[in-house]
């Protein structure tokens, strides 16, 4: 592979944001809440010049409803592997969400909505990691990084440039363009170190399911 360039592209999809990146293939990061963001997410991918069958790989960054829900639909219509941290397989064999704790106490209003929030039809994941998946295989310079603290299965997707794809580890709710720590975490203190993670490792934008992006130094005053 002699790609030279990494491009990414935001999917806005309402409440959630998916990401396309391509390389000498085309990588897909989270799949929307409801199975008809299938539909736009296939068509901005068509605005990119990338057919279903150019998806190497789906990755999921946590196993929940808002960022699965067209999973399915996407998988059989590409044929991509699926990718997730090995902690999340399970729950999306099964449908259904990882855990969600309220961190806050807008956690805990934003959990009385998301319970009401419907399942998703569940996946066999094709691919599984521990700490890290290099994505070379599938066409991109990067990697996927276990970032637990949101959840335990919660992973960034680290691209040249200083960018990373880090799924709800920073969230910008309930205003888009104002970034703060997680409004659910199953571990607030292991969320913080995996931000201060991304960040020693040079991450400079960072690209999330709900608004942003955010630069270092505006997710860097959350740690202060």
């Amino acid at each position: 592979m002699n790609q030279t360039t990494v491009t990414l592209h935001p999917i806005s999809l309402g409440m959630t944001t998916a990401y396309l990146i391509q390389g000498d293939q085309a990588i897909l990061v989270d799949a929307g809440a409801r199975p008809r963001d299938a539909t736009k997410i296939l068509a901005a991918m068509a605005e990119q010049g990338v057919e279903p069958t150019d998806l190497a790989l789906i990755v999921i960054t946590h196993a929940h409803s808002d960022h699965c829900g067209a999973l399915s639909a996407l998988h059989h219509r590409t044929g991509a592997q699926v990718a997730v941290q090995e902690a999340g397989a399970e729950v999306l064999r099964l449908g259904i969400s990882a855990e969600i704790r309220p961190a806050s106490a807008l956690g805990r209003w934003f959990g009385l909505l998301v319970k009401r929030a419907p399942g998703y039809e569940g996946v066999n994941p094709d691919t599984l990691f521990g700490e890290e998946l290099d994505l070379y295989p599938f066409g991109v310079r990067g990697r996927i990084l276990h970032t637990p603290g949101h959840t335990p299965c919660s992973s960034s997707v680290l691209l040249p440039g200083g960018k990373a794809v880090v799924g709800d580890l920073i969230m910008g709710m309930p205003l888009p363009r104002v970034p703060r720590l997680p409004v659910f975490a199953t571990n607030p203190s292991q969320a913080r170190e995996s931000i201060r993670e991304l960040l020693d490792l040079g991450v400079e934008t960072l690209y999330t399911g709900h608004g942003g992006p955010f630069s270092a130094e505006q997710v860097r005053s959350l740690l202060s």
